[in-house]
């Protein structure tokens, strides 16, 4: 009898195997946890490893990142359109506090443009109502303490909405 094996789970199977034969991958594979990561059962280490996913923490400088993407609007059951594209770019500065919370401030702009052209836009027509609305670049910038989010193992919150 012979034995039918794809060839795509074949090369699946061996380039598993392949990454098995090394000690730090088969540890992660068969569910040890290597020395190097932090225990996440502690919240504070999910709250810092969190933060660490978005930006540095400390007085390290603000790493940029850009992003794209397409708005959709779907009314009822009805199939979902494109409504506009978007560009923009978010930086955080994640600032340590004597709490054992951080501070995150942000700052972001995004740009909208048309769908079929490209161009970026300064007026849009809504399809759903008909009506033309004026568009400016949406702008976020919380460049002092106590004006960005606290976040904490409390959870994220407006830091103004912080009672004391």
């Amino acid at each position: 009898m012979a034995l039918k094996i794809q060839r795509r789970n074949f090369i699946l199977g061996l380039g598993l195997a392949s990454l098995m034969s090394h000690e730090e991958v088969n540890a992660r594979v068969t569910g040890i946890i290597p020395d190097n990561i932090p225990d996440l059962n502690l919240p504070v280490n999910n709250v810092t490893s969190m933060l660490r996913m978005q930006a540095t923490i400390g007085n390290e400088e603000q790493i940029p990142w850009h992003y794209t993407g397409i708005l959709w609007a779907q009314k009822h059951s009805e199939q979902p359109i494109p409504m506009v594209k978007i560009e923009g770019m978010e930086s955080y500065k994640v600032i340590p506090l004597e709490d054992g919370s951080y501070e995150i401030l942000g700052n972001m702009v995004t740009f909208f443009r048309d769908i079929e052209t490209g161009e970026m836009i300064d007026e849009y027509k809504n399809p759903f109502t008909g009506k033309t609305n004026k568009v400016e670049p949406n702008l976020r910038k919380a460049t002092s303490i106590g004006r960005g989010l606290n976040i904490s193992t409390m959870g994220i919150r407006p830091t103004p909405f912080i009672l004391d």
